[in-house]
């Protein structure tokens, strides 16, 4: 590329038919040209049709800014090609056929509006192209969308900035690819930029990111890049090796809690860590302090809370979640308190998030299928059958046969009716004789919540409470009822310290019940019990 007073050119090899489909010109140009000759055309919201144009995604100024950093700092620089296309109607140039050969096309032209392409030499097999534009033309050649960016908006819109470096004039040339398309007028060339977008954003396999980092991180020292190459190169890249080599070096127990993270994990983490504070890579000397602090504080952290959650501790997201908790605690605090506060911060969370997979969370995995598992787990553990132990009266017994109904009843309107559980009443079995022990132990096993009306002290009561003692007291899902009656007046002492309720009569069930029974729902949800 060149620029000649008053004007840009750009030069590159016309090819036609290219993968039986594109006219291209391929050539090198530096990125501020490419970059003034230019524009985005970015995807519009969906019309009342659901049609959408454009094609280019919003600009993401984090990104950019790497970018313009790899591009000023780097010493190893290299990138793909920059894809660009040409939106005019080009006239074809074609070569006269000798005896009976069919005519070829060797190139094309155009001149309208400032802007001129054409064969550079008028040699037959000479297919060089340029492609001249007037600077005072740039206006409205850009608000008519002629030459559209396709593939590399990132590396061209922070081109303007890059830093010019001294006997280094070819220090920002890169390679580009101009696709030959029809006039802006045309959707069906809208449409084939955004398939070439798509293409190329979707179907390219990259390396995988393990290997990649391996191959990167484990090279010999001969060959691995000083701190201050590599920290203008990736500060994120930097923050991996570092975080790798620490949690490497960390002396037993901290590197059997912390060790052995692949190094995908470790950078993801720190590329979120660093997306969240980045001052912390505003220099080495910065990045270096902020490493060893979170090694520090991951040393700490996890002495707080690997006997407990050792599966906790060894997550794919442990060291990317502590740094944050670590950094979004009060840093004005002494590091004992701040510690205290970030450990039990994680402790509470990890309650919360209870036995049901979610502490797993892989990011090598799905994760629409863990989210499904851990669902269905969550479902599973939410109490939906509750067991009643209750005096089974028989008509001689009257008024107190009738009381005892009025119970129950309220008991099951409440269960069923409102709370929307299973009821379990061996009272109510239908069918024929059976062996009555083996059924029940059986039904207050499975049974998620155990309610005993103690009313009577009634023996086979008694025995029921004692078998589901083992199974539902434990975990605070085993509930009482007293109504004092002739004879029967107190509960034994022992059973006090439960969650015990004395009622008058059948109305104060469900005042005295709901409340323990949502208690019960809610921890359950919690992941507490």
């Amino acid at each position: 590329m060149a620029r000649t007073k008053g004007s840009i050119e750009i030069e590159g090899i016309y090819g036609t038919e290219v993968l039986g489909s594109f006219s291209i010109i391929r050539g090198f140009a530096t990125l501020q040209e490419l970059a003034r000759i230019s524009v985005p055309v970015l995807m519009n919201e969906p019309d009342k049709e659901g049609a959408v144009t454009g094609h280019q995604r919003p600009l993401d100024e984090v990104h950019a800014e790497e970018v313009k950093k790899y591009f000023e700092q780097g010493d190893q620089r290299f990138v793909p090609e920059v894809i660009l296309s040409l939106r005019v109607p080009l006239s074809p140039e074609m070569l006269t056929p000798v005896g009976n050969f069919a005519p070829t096309q060797i190139g094309v032209s155009y001149s309208s509006g400032g802007m001129v392409l054409r064969r550079k030499h008028k040699g037959k097999t000479l297919q060089n192209h340029v492609l001249r534009i007037g600077i005072a033309s740039l206006p409205q050649l850009k608000s008519e969308q002629r030459i559209r960016r396709i593939d590399g908006n990132h590396r061209l819109a922070k081109a303007e900035e890059l830093k010019a470096v001294d006997g280094q004039v070819n220090r920002y040339k890169v390679p580009f690819c101009l696709l030959l398309l029809g006039d802006v007028d045309e959707p069906a060339h809208d449409y084939t930029e955004a398939l070439v977008f798509h293409t190329i954003n979707s179907t390219a396999k990259a390396l995988d990111g393990e290997l990649a980092l391996k191959l990167i991180l484990g090279q010999k020292a001969d060959y691995t890049p000083a701190p201050h190459q590599e920290f203008a190169f990736a500060p994120a890249l930097h923050l991996t090796r570092l975080l790798d080599e620490g949690l490497r070096g960390l002396p037993e127990p901290f590197g059997t809690r912390l060790g052995g993270r692949p190094l995908a994990r470790l950078s993801i983490a720190s590329k979120e860590l660093l997306r969240s504070y980045p001052e912390k890579a505003a220099t080495l000397e910065a990045l270096t302090a902020f490493s060893e602090e979170i090694l520090g504080a991951l040393a700490e952290i996890s002495t707080g809370l690997h006997g407990e959650f050792p599966d906790f501790c060894g997550a794919d997201y442990f060291i990317e979640l502590a740094g944050h908790v670590w950094m979004k605690s009060n840093s004005a605090d002494l590091d004992d308190m701040r510690l205290a506060q970030t450990v039990n911060y994680l402790r509470d969370m990890v309650c919360w998030m209870g036995p049901d997979g979610m502490r797993g969370l892989s990011t090598g995995q799905p994760l629409g299928r863990q989210l499904i598992k851990i669902y269905d787990e969550v479902v599973s553990r939410v109490p939906k059958k509750v067991f009643l132990a209750r005096w089974y009266l028989g008509v001689n017994h009257g008024a107190e046969r009738q009381r005892a109904a009025h119970r129950y009843e309220a008991i099951k309107q409440l269960v069923e009716g409102e709370m929307k559980m299973q009821l379990v009443d061996l009272a109510n079995k239908d069918g024929g004789t059976y062996q009555i022990h083996q059924t029940m132990f059986e039904q207050i096993r499975i049974s998620d919540i155990f309610i005993a009306d103690l009313t009577g002290l009634r023996p086979n009561v008694m025995i029921e409470l004692g078998y589901a003692l083992r199974d539902h007291q434990p975990d605070g899902r085993l509930l009482l009822i007293f109504n004092a009656i002739q004879d029967a007046e107190e509960v034994p002492f022992d059973t006090k310290t439960f969650r015990y309720e004395r009622i008058g009569e059948a109305a104060d069930i469900p005042s005295a019940l709901r409340k323990h029974l949502h208690a019960i729902l809610d921890d359950a949800k919690a992941g507490k019990i």
